[in-house]
């Protein structure tokens, strides 16, 4: 099985800051989205990653390049029309894939990596799988209705639900796994200008297709969309995977400084911090960077090689200085 990543789109909901650096490069605990995805996805034993890229592709490219395949390879293709929705992005890996089984997942989609691999499992006698999650739908939602039966949730409709079937509702998640040929439903869609990779499969479905969903466990995943959601992932990850001895270890210097830790918190190498800052919680703090004295940062992710001038305040942001410079 092969993995396609949609890396292209622009990110407008993250404001300014994806003008300048491609979402899937913005860092979750100094990692970048991308980097952080490629490892779930190697994890769970996929060898081959197609990664369709688009808006500061030249950024992207060149990260991939320097970054550490280690066993992993890495297929960069250009969705020259990615701007007209994912469905062009994914459009542009189709004749990488064929007629290849293949998973389907964002760039801004992060999953633990026990639950993309349970999914990953629990999908392999199917050849259309759809993921989602039980917590309340909100309008932005795109919905599945489902009915279930002995454990299997088959899809009965997408935005919509059928007639006289008794289903349940679901908020659909960005996760798609095919083992069939499905580019004649690409473009087709393409063709009645849909926008959405979710558009073919409901036309797969009205052909009477299988299509079924499984269940993602709320709290395991997030779709990031925006600056709090980008907050909310770096909190997580600072809680459950950043030791307290890696966070000692790289505090030890400051603390005749008269500076304040507030766990949990995550500071990256050869940073300074000048005197009477107060730091955290949920913070993660790229290497290099520069704190000036009698600074406060609580909740929010640095920038590596950032300069933060003295009596800064920072809550509740992602700060990336060296980007407007």
């Amino acid at each position: 099985m092969r993995a396609v990543i949609l890396a292209a789109g622009y990110g407008k909901r993250m404001g300014e800051l994806t003008k300048y650096l491609p979402k899937s490069l913005i860092p979750v605990v100094n990692k970048p989205v991308l980097e952080h995805l490629i490892e779930i996805i190697k994890g769970c034993g996929i060898k081959e990653v197609i990664i369709a890229v688009g808006h500061l592709k030249d950024q992207i490219t060149s990260f991939l390049t320097k970054f550490n395949k280690n066993g992993i390879n890495l297929i960069v293709k250009v969705a020259t029309e990615f701007s007209r929705g994912p469905i062009h992005s994914f459009s542009a890996c189709l004749d990488e894939i064929e007629d290849e089984e293949f998973i389907l997942i964002p760039a801004d989609f992060l999953i633990e990596h026990s639950q993309l691999s349970k999914f990953l499992q629990m999908s392999e006698d199917h050849e259309m799988v759809l993921a989602f999650d039980e917590q309340e739908i909100k309008p932005s939602h795109t919905t599945i209705y489902v009915s279930e039966n002995d454990g299997v949730y088959r899809v009965v409709g997408i935005n919509s639900n059928v007639i006289g079937v008794k289903s349940e509702e679901k908020m659909l998640l960005p996760l798609l796994i095919c083992r069939t040929n499905i580019q004649s439903f690409i473009r087709s869609s393409l063709e009645l200008k849909k926008t959405k990779v979710i558009d073919a499969v409901q036309l797969y479905l009205q052909q009477k297709n299988v299509v079924v969903a499984f269940k993602i466990k709320t709290g395991t995943w997030f779709d990031l969309d925006t600056i709090k959601d980008f907050l909310a992932a770096n909190e997580w990850y600072l809680t459950k995977f950043v030791k307290n001895q890696q966070q000692a270890l790289n505090m030890k210097e400051y603390f005749s400084q008269e500076i304040v830790f507030k766990a949990p918190i995550l500071l990256g190498n050869n940073c300074q911090i000048k005197k009477n800052c107060t730091i955290g919680p949920n913070v993660s703090i790229g290497d290099e960077t520069i704190i000036g004295r009698n600074s406060k940062i609580q909740n929010a992710i640095i920038g590596p090689r950032s300069e933060i001038s003295s009596d800064t305040e920072i809550k509740n942001a992602i700060f990336f200085k060296s980007l407007f410079q």
